[in-house]
C-alpha cells in the first residue's frame, strides 16, 4: 500500500452557527487516517473489473467504475457511504484528490487487507 488516504463519515447532525444565524452540518468524522504524527494513512486503489457501466437515470446517463480500496486489516471500522480521499500517491500524482464512496465492505478469514468495494466520486 503506497497511497496515503483519509476515510471520513458524513454526519447528519447540525450545530447552530451564531454568525450565520442558522444550523450548519457538523464536519465529517475521520474513521481512518491521521494516526500518530500523520495526516493520512496507507491504502491501495485498484480495480477488479476494468469495465465501466453506464446506467441511465431519467434523462441523465452517467458512468460508474467499481474499485477496491484496500486498507490494513483492523483499521476502521469502515461503513457503506464513507468517503475515501487520496492525499498522496508516489506512483501516480493524478491519484491525489480522487474520492471514492464505499459501496460495500468485504471481510474474510486470513485476510491480508480490508478490500472495500468503492465507486469513484466525480464532478
Amino acid at each position: 500500500m503506497v497511497e496515503d488516504c483519509v476515510i471520513e463519515r458524513a454526519s447528519t447532525a447540525t450545530v447552530y452557527d451564531e454568525e450565520l444565524m442558522d444550523y450548519v452540518p457538523v464536519d465529517p468524522a475521520k474513521v481512518y487516517g491521521g494516526t500518530g504524527n500523520h495526516d493520512a494513512d496507507k491504502c491501495r486503489i485498484h480495480t477488479y473489473q476494468p469495465q465501466e457501466s453506464t446506467p441511465d437515470a431519467g434523462q441523465h446517463v452517467f458512468t460508474i467504475q467499481r474499485y477496491f480500496v484496500s486498507i490494513p486489516v483492523g483499521a476502521g471500522p469502515v461503513d457503506v457511504n464513507d468517503v475515501v480521499r487520496i492525499t498522496a500517491s508516489p506512483m501516480d500524482a493524478h491519484n491525489v484528490g480522487r474520492r471514492f464512496r464505499i459501496a460495500s465492505t468485504f471481510n474474510k478469514t486470513f485476510a491480508t487487507a480490508q478490500r472495500l468495494m468503492a465507486d469513484e466520486i466525480t464532478g
